[in-house]
């Protein structure tokens, strides 16, 4: 099973009780089944998960779940992935992240996780996290192929772990409703929640994508080569020295043969 190491909650990280093993999936899929009425109750879902990991933490505190700590893989084990890429500004408005309008990114993201964990698979590495800003456009896309990702790996021996990356608390706040239900979705999808800063500053979201890039081996990149934040963040990577990869022209290639189809 895979660890988490990155989600600190009110100066405590799940890691302690190694929920992201057993326990914190479940809290994710219970908030997004009990989220549509918190919000209907304008009620922060994170207060709801702060208090579920509590209980979760006081659960596994009784069962003693920390005896498997022995288990857990070792950060130098773990090959991580972050994204970055455009809002639907950018990819024709179409907003939802469930539209196969976005077919053919969804099938570039897939195809270059498969190509990535086959490859370090063959090197050994049989755990991968990939993390996502969480923003609507290519970070909400980029999930669905984590999670399909995920189904088709687990069967074969090799764990992927999903993170998401969220810059403030209240990052979908003013965010349509459909979005805010797709949110949840995806939310449900991930494994981990890594909150990067409590309050909303102009300057958040630039610090979530510094955090993903210092977390990972690699960045992939969906950029059509304009400035804005994808650049910003790419522009980081190379800084770091950290090796990424665009699948723009990738995607492109998909979505041509699709229309020639």
């Amino acid at each position: 099973m895979f660890g988490v190491s990155h989600v600190p909650f009110w100066g405590k990280t799940l890691q302690d009780i190694y929920a992201s093993t057993f326990l914190y999936p479940y809290i994710i899929k219970s908030v997004y089944y009990f989220s549509g009425f918190l919000i209907s109750q304008e009620i922060n879902i994170y207060i709801y998960l702060f208090l579920a990991i509590k209980v979760g933490r006081f659960i596994m505190n009784i069962l003693r779940f920390s005896t498997m700590k022995d288990i857990m893989p070792k950060e130098d084990d773990v090959f991580v992935i972050n994204v970055t890429g455009h809002r639907p500004d950018k990819l024709g408005n179409h907003w939802s992240a469930f539209s196969n309008k976005h077919d053919h990114i969804l099938k570039a993201f897939k195809y270059f996780l498969w190509k990535t964990v086959e490859c370090k698979a063959q090197q050994g590495i049989r755990h991968f996290r990939l993390i996502s800003g969480m923003a609507l456009g290519i970070d909400s896309i980029f999930v669905r192929a984590c999670k399909a990702c995920k189904d088709y790996y687990a069967p074969r021996g090799i764990t992927v772990e999903i993170v998401a990356a969220i810059p403030c608390v209240k990052q979908y706040s003013k965010w349509q409703k459909n979005s805010k239900t797709e949110y949840r979705k995806l939310l449900a999808m991930c494994d981990s929640a890594k909150i990067v800063s409590w309050r909303y500053s102009p300057k958040c979201m630039q610090v979530r994508n510094i955090y993903m890039v210092k977390q990972a081996d690699i960045t992939i990149a969906y950029w059509n080569g304009t400035d804005g934040g994808t650049k910003n963040c790419v522009d980081y990577a190379i800084e770091r020295k950290k090796p990424f990869f665009n699948i723009y022209d990738i995607a492109k290639e998909f979505e041509t043969k699709a229309k020639s189809k």
